[in-house]
């Protein structure tokens, strides 16, 4: 509220920043208020806008009933980062088809995710034979030449959302706690595309076994 803004924690500067994260000691049950004003480059103060009351309360990842759902994004990104249309049909449904088969087996070996939610599939010429999760938007980019066995460790990195654990608690990129996320992402993206190529073998997966070279 006004007569308590920024008692918590003062103002702070996200530059052009759509989305900042921050720590900040809470008290459950304690009802909080967020304010946001923007300064122009002439050094103009905009009014203050103020939230309502959001109240602390605990949450609880990896739930039992938990579900991850997918959908193909009706438009991608040329190599150029302009738009550009998304997968033709029969690439889409081989994706679709993959997609639909490869959820049962990686919650089977890796439990249920963080939370419920929707990820989106991207067409991103920007990744030619690559791909790589967004946490921040829930979208995996992909190029059109990338292998089932990377698009299955970016599917295990998505299981987190934005729990991965790439960054410390101030949000920064953390090499040592970024060498663990992506060992666990390679480590069941090969076990789950072993389960696949068993449970699936009309599938039509030219290699059976996966593991590290």
């Amino acid at each position: 509220t006004l007569g308590t803004e920024a008692n918590l924690r003062s103002w702070q500067s996200n530059g052009l920043g759509r989305i900042v994260k921050i720590n900040l000691a809470l008290t459950q049950g304690t009802a909080y208020f967020f304010s946001v004003r923007a300064t122009n480059g002439a050094g103009l103060t905009g009014p203050v806008a103020r939230s309502g009351p959001m109240v602390a309360a605990p949450r609880t990842y990896g739930d039992a009933g938990n579900q991850i759902s997918f959908a193909i994004a009706p438009t991608g990104y040329a190599a150029d980062g302009g738009e550009t249309a998304s997968w033709p049909p029969e690439k889409a449904a081989a994706l679709t088809g993959f997609m639909d088969q490869m959820l049962p087996v990686l919650r089977d070996l890796y439990g249920p995710p963080s939370t419920s939610y929707t990820v989106s599939l991207v067409r991103d010429l920007r990744y030619t034979t690559s791909a790589i999760f967004f946490p921040s938007t829930d979208e995996i980019h992909v190029g059109d030449n990338v292998t089932y066995q990377l698009l299955t460790h970016e599917l295990v990195h998505s299981w987190r959302r934005d729990q991965i654990l790439s960054s410390g608690p101030l949000w920064q990129f953390d090499p040592t706690l970024s060498g663990f996320e992506e060992g666990f992402a390679q480590a069941v993206s090969y076990e789950a595309m072993t389960e696949f190529a068993r449970r699936y073998p009309s599938f039509g997966l030219t290699q059976l076994v996966y593991q590290s070279s």
